[in-house]
């Protein structure tokens, strides 16, 4: 028979070992955002997107360094326009500075850098920025880890008391027996777990993101146990493929909607992929990246392109909600949070809009939605010296759409569509304007046929992707004598993914100005 004391300290041994093997709970994680592109300048609206994401902590690219073989200079300022408390000043090594760190001494590498990091930190100041840390981003060789850490040695001694010196590392890192050594000569680190590998043909894209590199990366730094914080991805990219289907670069061009316009590119799917990059129709296997892909029907002046294909991997709020899922449930003990690549520049649709990422940060679904209104004006005047007799003169009038939602719409020729009908047939001219399309037609069981404008009672709107914050007018819609007098509107919008359709209707409206 087991004695009481005996049973008493098992039970106790078995607590002590259970609360041990329990993690303790970390504090809440910051959240920091790189800021690559110049000008420097955020909007209040901006400013109040990053505080419901969480950002404290602007991670702004001072500058980027080169190298002469002789000596380290900066080229591409930051200007700032914005004034701003915390921002970390960030300079990345040209990869012509990077393929001479074998050759350059550390001594001279260091000594420029900390020559430019002065200079830049002095301009910040003089435009109302507080710097509180400076950071490198060194796309380094592995096998140059031992020679990169006496460059950060040789920098840190330079630099003032107080600051936080960070460092951005590659995931390949982790797995050298070199990178605990580097990580000690900063305070802390971060892995940047996106855009790690590249399909070489255009039947194997791989995505921006990668959950199961995420994943391994994750443990791979519980295991090291270093200072760090998760770089992850906000944004996305496009490539260029051959007729042949094989990578020819990263393509910087024609954006995702300037494409859907070309006339020279044809369009061939627009789907949300899986982790391997792979088309999916199912939410849940869905990394929140919709690929876009385009093949050009016709070449350049010589003919040269033809049946090259362009592929854009888009990113959606899912984007942010799979990464931050992944980083609460496996986040490292020594995980002070993460920082997001990147801040979107003014009118871009390669990266999520702030709006977007505040609500995936709360796994708040996003919408699209818009705003319509109509203008008329009569034309009276345009009656006279003609036969035409009518008690309502021609008129003209514009519709305009703004995108109020805080998300944007998937990326294909059916993305967006409004549909302005009309009372009566009849249209003396339609135009565009801002829209991608302007089509005259009639309603028919509730699906759109074309015709001719004198025979139209609807015209079908449409924009190929629609972006929050986009204010969309069309040209003059010309009504004549006699012609309708009210009209009506009817949206709708696919969402990412084509997971959600989005719609409204817009109520009867008077064709006629009222009486003075």
């Amino acid at each position: 028979m087991v004695s009481f004391r005996r049973l008493y300290c098992l039970l106790l041994f078995t607590a002590l070992l259970a609360a041990g093997c329990r993690r303790a709970p970390l504090p809440p994680a910051e959240i920091g955002m790189w800021y690559w592109h110049t000008p420097f300048r955020v909007t209040d609206q901006e400013w109040q997107d990053l505080k419901a994401i969480g950002v404290k902590t602007l991670y702004v690219r001072a500058g980027t360094l080169v190298t002469d073989g002789k000596e380290i200079k900066l080229i591409l300022p930051q200007r700032w326009e914005s004034k701003a408390k915390d921002v970390v000043l960030t300079f990345n090594f040209h990869p012509g500075l990077v393929s001479h760190m074998e050759e350059l001494s550390t001594e001279t590498i260091a000594a420029g850098t900390l020559a430019c990091i002065r200079d830049a930190r002095t301009k910040a100041a003089n435009a109302g920025i507080q710097a509180s840390g400076i950071q490198l981003d060194i796309d380094c060789p592995t096998r140059l880890l031992p020679r990169y850490r006496e460059i950060l040695d040789r920098v840190r001694t330079g630099l003032p008391a107080g600051e936080t010196f960070s460092i951005t590392a590659l995931p390949t890192w982790l797995a050298s027996k070199h990178f605990p050594a580097l990580a000690e000569a900063v305070d802390f680190v971060v892995p940047q777990f996106y855009e790690g590998r590249t399909g070489k043909t255009i039947h194997e894209i791989a995505p921006i993101t990668d959950p199961e590199g995420l994943r391994k990366g994750l443990a791979a730094l519980a295991r090291l146990d270093v200072p760090c914080y998760i770089g992850l991805a906000t944004y996305g990219h496009a490539l260029q493929y051959d007729g042949e289907g094989r990578l020819v670069s990263v393509y910087g061009g024609l954006s995702a909607e300037d494409a859907l316009r070309h006339p020279a590119l044809e369009p061939l799917s627009s789907s949300p992929v899986d982790g391997k990059g792979h088309p999916t129709a199912d939410p849940a296997k869905a990394i929140g990246e919709d690929l876009l892909l385009l093949r050009a029907i016709s070449g350049d002046d010589r003919g040269r392109g033809r049946g090259y294909g362009l592929a854009y991997l888009l990113p959606t709020p899912l984007m942010v909600e799979r990464q931050m899922a992944a980083f609460r449930a496996e986040r490292p003990s020594g995980a002070k949070g993460v920082i997001f690549y990147r801040f979107p520049e003014p009118g871009e649709s390669m990266t999520l809009p702030l709006a977007s990422v505040a609500k995936a940060m709360t796994s708040t679904p996003t919408e699209v939605d818009v705003a319509v209104a109509f203008k008329v004006r009569s034309e009276p005047w345009s009656l006279i010296g003609t036969d035409v007799k009518s008690d309502v003169p021609p008129r003209q009038f514009t519709v305009t759409v703004v995108a109020n939602g805080d998300a944007p719409s998937k990326a294909s020729r059916e993305a967006f569509e409004l549909f302005v009908l009309l009372d009566k047939p009849g249209l003396d001219g339609v135009a565009p304007g801002d829209f991608d399309e302007a089509v005259t037609g009639s309603m028919a069981d509730g699906a759109f046929v074309p015709a001719a404008p004198a025979h139209a009672q609807a015209i079908r709107f449409r924009r190929y992707h629609l972006l929050p914050g986009d204010r969309l007018r069309s040209g003059l819609l010309l009504v004549p004598a006699d012609g309708a007098r009210t009209v009506r509107a009817h949206w709708t919008a696919q969402g990412t993914g084509g997971f959600r359709v989005f719609q409204g209707d817009i109520p009867s409206q008077p064709l006629l100005q009222p009486e003075p």
